[in-house]
């Protein structure tokens, strides 16, 4: 792990090296971190990663210590036009600014309770008209296309006391707790977001928790909301700092601390620009990258081409390029020749994997240091429903992940659901590297390991099966026992709930662990379809029922146990009336 002197901190003066080859796309315009942004050439390296021919730059304009209140005067904004003057193929204005505003009013006064309550919205309102302007400065260039006001993640109020304190410095925010300065911070974003929302050409970013969701710490906290809605917002817990793996340690003196509390290390700004590529510059720049390179097959299937997420690894037996195999899509039920049947615009393999991982992550979980469970925590795990134990083997080495070169935390998660494990230890287990991956849409993955390399894939059907807890497409008929004869109409009846499973569904047979063929691909979801049974369907006693939602496939549930399409009796089929037969 780097280790930084606090000299070369206050002295960090780092021009970031020109790509041979991208091309000048992005202005970064702000404070330290916009010049961190910079100095590390962290964008550039993270849009090469989406296969983007984009570089940053911000010599000029990326500025440690700078205010919304500085850049509102003309020798500031000519700073803003001059580099655009000298680089006409910038597009996109990437402002991380405002912070120093707060931190100068909240640093000695407790916002909260030192100052009547008007004056903090009239303050908050000073550094939205000052962004504004900044903003307004750039759209006023016609080669700008994008302003993307990208907003902070929570500091560390502790870590920024301590490390102030041995500088010489005060910075006690007047007793403010870590919730009530992460507030004030928000409470600036909203007016960024006001900015936005009312600004044509003007986009935000919420990062709010996002460093807590990436790590896992303090616990499995909800990622921060994207546009357009940004719900929820903010994201993470607003009670709990960026976590200190955020930060690289920094010395002063003999002691060390795990960082200042405010300015979060490369890999951190990575994970927040991906948070905008994600939202707005793959599309707005991934145009450009299409088509260059030799992929291959242009213009077939789904989901293929230059640009894509490079977590996105290609698998063997995959005819329709929708990263499921054909054996996992007959298994599954879907059409190994169509390579997006909800024609969301996402590949199958894609959309499940994601379905997959937001279900994961929205249960209970529970952090496990070491690599198996004490009894203590096994006490008190829940019994009622599942959860997910995640094992940190607290090691001193990460996975590096072979995409995106994060330094993943070694360990696993162990998917337990008490209805289908009789002990936390038979849970479904995947490793810390594998779930990075599921959270990019990928079931397969590889890392470096620790110095040896690793590569695997989830097993999709078992992960699929484990995770049909809900019961909004609860199938009530056919649900065991029935006897449905060939030529006859049934329902074929479920528990429809729009509001989680979409409008419409798809409705599947199956024959034992065997897909049969879909009933019907897209019908409404109001619980009753009738079937007719066709009459050259085989007789057997193992066929099953299922109903998917159409939106969301990873929502679907089968016949609790087989129905029986009996034998047809014996039938005269020829004649069968009207037909002449002569004598002899």
């Amino acid at each position: 792990m780097k280790r930084l002197s606090v000299l070369f901190v206050l002295g960090l003066c780092v021009l970031a090296a020109s790509a041979a080859h991208a091309v000048p796309r992005v202005l970064i315009v702000g404070d330290s971190w916009s010049a961190g942004v910079y100095a590390t050439a962290a964008m550039d390296e993270v849009m090469a990663e989406y296969g983007l021919d984009a570089q940053a730059i911000g010599a000029a304009t990326a500025v440690s210590g700078s205010k919304a209140s500085d850049w509102v005067h003309t020798d500031w904004l000519s700073l803003i036009t001059v580099s655009l003057a000298q680089n006409p193929t910038v597009d996109t204005v990437h402002i991380m600014l405002g912070g120093n505003d707060v931190l100068s009013r909240i640093k000695d006064t407790n916002v909260f309770s030192g100052i009547a309550q008007y004056l903090r919205n009239g303050w908050w309102n000073e550094i939205k008209a000052d962004l504004q302007t900044v903003v307004n400065h750039c759209l006023l260039h016609p080669q700008i296309e994008h302003v993307v006001l990208a907003d902070y993640d929570y500091l560390n109020v502790l870590t920024i006391k301590t490390f102030f304190q041995l500088l010489g410095q005060t910075y006690d925010f007047d007793g403010m707790s870590q919730e009530q300065v992460n507030t004030a911070f928000i409470e600036v974003g909203q007016k960024k977001r006001e900015i936005a929302a009312a600004t044509e050409g003007c986009e935000y970013v919420q990062n709010w928790g996002l460093l807590q969701y990436h790590h896992s710490w303090p616990y499995a906290v909800p990622k921060p909301g994207v546009a357009p809605d940004y719900n929820p917002y903010p994201g993470g817990d607003k009670a709990w700092p960026m976590p200190d793996a955020a930060f690289d340690p920094i010395s002063v003196g003999p002691i060390t601390l795990p960082g200042d509390g405010v300015h979060p290390n490369e890999a951190a700004h990575k994970v927040m620009l991906r948070n905008a590529v994600d939202q707005y510059y793959f599309e707005w720049f991934g145009d450009a990258a299409e088509g260059e390179g030799e992929g291959e097959g242009e213009g077939e299937g789904e989901g293929e081409g230059e640009g894509e997420d490079p977590h996105l690894l290609p698998i063997p037996d995959d005819g329709d390029k929708d990263y499921l195999a054909d054996d996992e899509e007959d298994a599954l039920g879907y059409d190994p020749g169509i390579a997006d049947e909800n024609t969301n615009g996402v590949p199958d393999g894609v959309d499940l994997a994601l379905a997959h991982a937001a279900i994961i992550r929205d249960l209970d979980w529970y952090e496990v240091g070491g690599e198996t469970l004490p009894p203590e925590i096994e006490k008190e795990l829940p019994r009622d429903h599942p959860y997910v134990l995640r094992f940190d083997y607290m090691v001193d080495c990460v996975w590096p992940c072979s995409a995106c070169r994060e330094g993943i935390v070694v360990g696993h998660l162990q998917v337990v659901d008490p209805a289908q494990h009789v002990a936390p230890q038979h849970g479904f287990v995947i490793p810390l590297d594998a779930w990075h991956f599921l959270e990019h849409g990928s079931f397969s993955y590889a890392s470096d390991g620790c110095g040896e390399p690793r590569a695997g894939r989830i097993d999709v059907v078992a992960l699929d099966d484990l995770l049909q807890f809900d019961t909004a497409l609860l199938v009530t008929a056919p649900n065991g026992g029935e006897e449905w004869r060939p030529g006859e109409f049934h329902a074929i009846q479920w528990g429809s709930n729009a509001g989680l499973a979409g409008t419409e569904v798809r409705i599947g047979l199956h024959n034992g662990a065997e897909f049969v063929d879909w009933l019907v691909r897209r019908t409404a979801n109001d619980g009753e379809y009738t079937w007719l049974v066709p009459s050259d369907l085989p007789s057997d006693g193992l066929y099953r029922i299922r109903v998917q939602s159409f939106e969301n496939p990873s929502m679907r549930d089968y016949s609790d146990e087989p129905f029986t399409v009996p034998a047809l009796p014996l039938m005269l089929t020829t004649p069968n009336g009207g037909e002449q037969w002569y004598a002899g």
